[in-house]
């Protein structure tokens, strides 16, 4: 009796302490493409040049390198970003191939004239550009005293934490550094633990809000990949991008290989209900 009487006291103890003191913890996991392209921070002011595209595209993939050394993205989420945006472009007609481009290239060098290294190395017509900003914030405030919890002998305060997630893509024409398209997603979520599995819980949440925020990037570059299709299909004229097609390239292959393999199989299938009658 004596001991949970103690052990009583030091909760209220403990619990005062919490009222009397608030803390605030900030985790900031970003890998802004501004800071990237720009990396002395000053954007230039320059006449806008008009992009010749010319078509199939060559189009490499890579990530914006991460500004904080932990990155708690898990990799495997990365890698499936990358391989979702690869095989979305590259099921379209206009597109010749994806080139996954190494981090490494990308964090020895910053800026438009480090593109242009990787351009002249992969032979490419645009990049696209993955980058992302999540923020986690933990919070051990006067709520701290309603979420106690004793585990044997320990006593823990109750921790509020929220994740915010944003990925961002761009497919950047290199040579005249404009932005031909982008897409966005985004994802938040909130929860409350203990202290000491406050990290864990963190991370996972960061995990998952990242594989939320795919979806939603998902949705929205198809979107746009159609919104660009249809600027390659029928420029306006007073669009800012020029299209022309490289010897060879007439923009129709995609559309006349699939309604010959529809024939084929509408033939064949013809065939076979002949042959069962």
């Amino acid at each position: 009796m004596r001991k949970f009487i103690c052990l009583f006291c030091i909760c209220v103890l403990l619990s005062g302490c919490g009222l009397l003191t608030e803390r605030k913890t900030y985790h900031n996991r970003s890998t802004s493409l501004v800071s990237f392209l720009y990396p002395d921070g000053a954007v230039p002011q320059q006449d806008v040049q008009r992009p010749v595209l010319n078509l199939p595209l060559r189009i490499g993939l890579a990530y914006t390198p991460v500004n904080s050394s932990n990155d708690a993205i898990a990799p495997d989420l990365k890698m499936r970003l990358l391989e979702d945006i690869r095989q979305r472009f590259q099921n379209k007609e206009y597109v010749q191939e994806i080139i996954m481009i190494p981090e490494i290239y990308l964090n020895r060098n910053r800026g438009y004239e480090a593109l242009q290294q990787i351009q002249s190395l992969y032979q490419l017509d645009a990049i696209a550009l993955i980058s992302y900003d999540q923020i986690a914030k933990t919070d051990d405030n006067n709520l701290s005293l309603t979420y106690l919890t004793i585990v044997g002998s320990y006593i823990f305060h109750g921790t509020d934490y929220s994740v915010s997630t944003l990925i961002d893509l761009a497919v950047v024409d290199i040579k005249t550094r404009q932005i031909l398209l982008r897409a966005a997603g985004g994802a938040s979520s909130k929860d409350r633990t203990t202290v000491v599995k406050v990290r864990s819980k963190a991370t996972n949440s960061m995990n998952q809000d990242f594989e939320k925020a795919l979806v939603h990037l998902s949705d929205r570059f198809d979107q746009e990949l159609i919104a660009f299709e249809e600027r390659l299909r029928n420029p306006k004229p007073n669009d800012t991008i020029t299209v022309k097609h490289r010897k060879g390239y007439s923009g129709s292959a995609g559309p006349l290989l699939l309604l010959a393999l529809c024939l084929f199989w509408f033939r064949r299938q013809r065939h076979a209900d002949d042959s069962h009658q």
